[in-house]
């Protein structure tokens, strides 16, 4: 009830249900999993401006009422939404009538209304029980976001994924005529269009422009398929790229649990698969690996290959199954990256990152976010990989309204 993308997801699946040979039923679960939220603060307060950028791409409605806070929300009126929401779609009620109901929370629209129709319902004592239910039951099924659709074995997240779903229903031949298409795949236009389709770009460089800023962590899946589009994004548009490593949350003492994990991994496979990315078979580098990796960040930007460094690290560790914890393994890491082994190795018990990397996690905390990977641009920050939309959009306002010098590369 309270969660920003089950709002979104309510206004996109009428659109999945006329269009495919499917219906869905929903459960309204009663709060969210302490244990896979490490930062609830930060994540709810996150959530409520990145829904507005996806709601912004399919142009849903999403603009809640300025005083509307999770940390603030009363409990009774929460439970009250809640169990309303329940029954009627126990009733059978529409998904516009149910939407009707997320709008009148979210705006803080006729308050009174869902603590009327408990008191008149027979069963709100049972309706509570069974969100706590349906808590638990997404546990047990394995997984721990609201706002995610469970098709055969497959889970999926917002509409951010709907793409995946609408391109297996279509492979089950379940759509309801020959010419359906996807259509939850904005997020994916533009450069990452030609990343999918492996399209050559013109090679340019534009001068008076910020950089692309990026934190970005050397065991986070997410964060290898982020410096790829990063690294793409900025050669098209001729700006900056600013990688700054941050340690991994399980070595800054914050807890991944194993169904969160294997989610992140089942979730990085189709979305690399989608952008003809290789992964799948990693090293983890937990601990030595990724303190390795960040001794010899200044040796590679000495050397002017500090991208081609990181990229090698992370596809070595996500695709190609190197250990990062053995020298055999950085010797074919740091080769990949064009840097000469044997100067390498004389870094590697080089501390300097250290300070270097807490700066960041300083940086990334003190505007709101604790996950990577983030991009940043001016004074856009988002979270994800599957955000740089939001990037590529500043990018070309920025270039749109600024004066920029651009110089066509050979």
């Amino acid at each position: 009830m309270d969660d920003p993308y089950s709002y979104l997801l309510v206004q996109a699946l009428p659109s999945i249900e006329k269009r495919f040979n499917v219906e869905f039923s929903a459960n309204v679960i009663y709060s969210l999993q302490e244990d896979m939220f490490p930062e609830p603060e930060l994540w709810a307060k996150h959530a409520l401006v990145d829904a507005n950028y996806v709601a912004s791409l399919y142009h849903f409605k999403f603009l809640p009422h300025p005083n509307k806070s999770q940390s603030a929300i009363d409990v009774a009126h929460y439970d009250a939404y809640a169990i309303h929401l329940q029954d009627r779609i126990d009733q059978g009620d529409s998904w516009q009538a149910l939407l009707r109901i997320f709008e009148d929370y979210w705006q803080s629209r006729n308050a009174n209304e869902p603590y009327r129709q408990m008191k008149q319902s027979k069963n709100a004592d049972a309706l509570k029980i069974k969100l706590k239910e349906n808590s638990n039951s997404l546990s047990q099924q394995g997984h721990y976001l609201p706002a995610t659709l469970y098709f055969e074995g497959e889970w999926y997240w917002g509409i951010d994924r709907l793409c995946h779903l609408e391109e297996r229903l279509l492979h089950e031949n379940l759509g309801k005529l020959p010419t359906i298409h996807v259509v939850f795949d904005r997020s994916y236009l533009n450069i990452q269009s030609s990343i999918i389709h492996n399209a050559a770009l013109p090679s340019v460089k534009v001068e008076n422009v910020p950089p692309i800023e990026l934190f970005w962590s050397a065991r986070s899946p997410y964060s290898y398929i982020a410096l790829y589009k990063a690294i793409y994004l900025a050669n098209a548009y001729g700006v900056p790229l600013n990688v700054k490593p941050v340690l991994p949350m399980m070595m800054r003492g914050l807890d991944v649990p194993k169904k969160k994990a294997l989610y992140i991994f089942l979730d990085t496979t189709r979305e690399a698969r989608k952008l003809g990315i290789e992964y799948g078979f990693v090293a983890d580098p937990l601990g030595p690996g990724v303190e390795r990796c960040y001794s010899l960040l200044r040796f590679a930007r000495e050397r002017g290959r500090y991208l081609e460094y990181l990229l090698a690290f992370a596809q070595g560790v996500n695709a190609k199954g190197i250990r990062a914890d053995t020298n055999e393994g950085m010797k074919r890491i740091v080769e990949q990256a064009g840097l000469n082994w044997t100067e390498a190795k004389c870094h590697l018990s080089d501390s300097h990152w250290k300070e270097e990397v807490v700066s960041n996690q300083q940086e990334m905390y003190a505007f709101g976010n604790w996950g990577v990977p983030i991009f940043r641009y001016k004074n856009t920050m988002v979270w994800g990989q599957d955000r740089m939309f939001v990037i590529e959009r500043e990018l070309r306002d920025a270039m749109r309204t600024s004066p920029v010098s651009i110089h066509q590369l050979d």
